[in-house]
């Protein structure tokens, strides 16, 4: 029921309009319009131009549904819901629910946690098995490889992540895990997907004898939307002193930035990302600058979110 009432209320904001203004709800803003700002960026760095998209439900195909109703063991006799925007399957006793939310281009899946001393969790796939599986596995759910973010190195950003529980039995500690799993997030067009849930996205968790335990993710559509020139290091400058852009996360020993005290910041490296909202029907541009601030006594490394499309220009309006 509560997530019936999300569901709708998620439906209500997207029919409120449209809106590709960048409005971040993530890190902290800022703002000092005298704030020395220098670029020490390689010329390449950011592209002439970038798209704005719009998102789109999925409804995912009759094989992709089919695989993950195998994968998280689940029959057509389970089926408790199925209509324009759910398809869920529950099992008789409550304890294993599998729901497809087509307008977020959702798929969530979990399984209660069971486990004692002696009942431990065994042949959980390790991390070489997991990344060998990956490619075979994604393909289930209908996503490429190609579609998965990069490192540095050019490899698909499958970080591995694993949970265990230590019990106590005759003065002796023995250790289990009880589930690894893989967390990814998509790749458009060459920039990097931020929007937890929001239609790019995915964890997955996998337990006893390398079974499916836990599935959360959210893959919607996706088709150009507005194709705009990129705004220029001066622009880009004035909307960082302007309070336009925001800092992200900083180590957990420092409480935050004193901007009066900062002498200089220089922008070293940048990454172009996309910005989904929590959520919305519209997937913006903007860039992420790692950034040296510099105090005159130290200096902190940080990274700067900021707009990167000139929004006073359209190049184009289809792709």
């Amino acid at each position: 029921m509560k997530k019936t009432v999300l569901a709708v209320f998620v439906l209500m904001i997207w029919t409120a309009g449209f809106s590709q203004t960048l409005l971040f709800k993530f890190g902290t803003p800022f703002r000092r319009s005298d704030l020395d700002v220098r670029w020490n960026l390689p010329s390449n760095s950011l592209p002439t131009s970038v798209w704005s998209f719009r998102m789109l439900p999925n409804r995912f195909s009759k094989e992709t549904i089919s695989n993950v109703m195998a994968l998280c063991s689940m029959t057509d006799k389970e089926r408790t819901r199925n209509d324009t925007n759910w398809l869920i399957f529950e099992t008789q006793d409550h304890t294993r629910r599998l729901g497809f939310f087509f307008p977020l281009g959702s798929i969530e899946y979990q399984t209660p946690e069971i486990y004692s001393p002696t009942n431990l969790i065994q042949a959980v796939p390790s991390e070489a098995e997991l990344r060998r599986l990956a490619p075979g596995f994604l393909a289930k759910l209908g996503i490429r490889m190609a579609d998965i973010d990069r490192q540095e190195n050019g490899e698909p950003d499958i970080r591995v992540f694993d949970s265990q529980i230590m019990f106590s039995v005759n003065h002796a500690i023995i250790t289990n895990t009880v589930y690894r799993g893989i967390r990814f997030r998509r790749k458009v067009e060459g920039l990097s997907f931020t929007g937890g849930g929001s239609g790019g996205d995915c964890e997955v968790r996998f337990g006893d004898h390398g079974r499916v335990v836990m599935m959360s993710l959210s893959w919607r559509m996706i088709e150009r939307y507005k194709h705009y020139p990129t705004a220029s290091p001066e622009m880009l400058t004035g909307w960082i002193r302007q309070g336009k852009a925001v800092l992200n996360m900083l180590p957990g020993d420092i409480p935050g930035i004193d901007w009066n005290a900062v002498k200089s910041l220089t922008l070293e490296k940048a990454q172009l990302c996309c910005y989904a909202g929590e959520p919305s029907d519209w997937l913006v541009p903007f860039v992420a600058l790692v950034a040296t601030i510099d105090f005159g006594d130290r200096s902190l490394d940080v990274e700067i979110d900021c707009p990167i499309a000139d929004q006073s220009k359209i190049k184009d309006v289809k792709p």
